[in-house]
This record gives C-alpha cells, structure tokens and sequence, in this order.
C-alpha cells in the first residue's frame, strides 16, 4: 500500500529477533541487535533485515 508516495512494511509472527546486548549498570542505556522480515502492507512484496542495530537512551523516552 502506498500513502503520499510513502510505503508501509509491517513485521508479522515469528518473523524477526531482537537481542539485548547491554543493559548499563545505571540504567540508562539499553542496546541491542535485530533482524527480521517485513512485508508489503496488504501485499506480498518482503524486505529482509539483517544485523540491525539499535542503541536507546533511557532518558530521552517520555516515561
């Protein structure tokens, strides 16, 4: 599906992995690795991630 030129990729069950790889001692910092598929809103059409990465800062989340 398309909206104002954009396309829309959803996950769907067991179709990904998220692993944490460091949570700090303060706990501030919460980082991590990913993967998976996407699809095609209402098509068929799939996107493969692989080695995602991610790094979260605690205290730029609205809690």
């Amino acid at each position: 599906s398309s909206v104002n030129g954009w396309q829309y990729y959803g996950s769907y069950e067991n179709s990904g992995k998220v692993t944490i790889t460091k949570y700090a001692n303060d706990n501030t910092i919460i980082s991590g690795n990913f993967s998976g598929k996407l699809r095609l809103l209402n098509g068929t059409e799939e996107v493969d991630i692989q080695k995602g990465r991610f790094d979260i800062n605690k205290a730029t989340l609205p809690l």
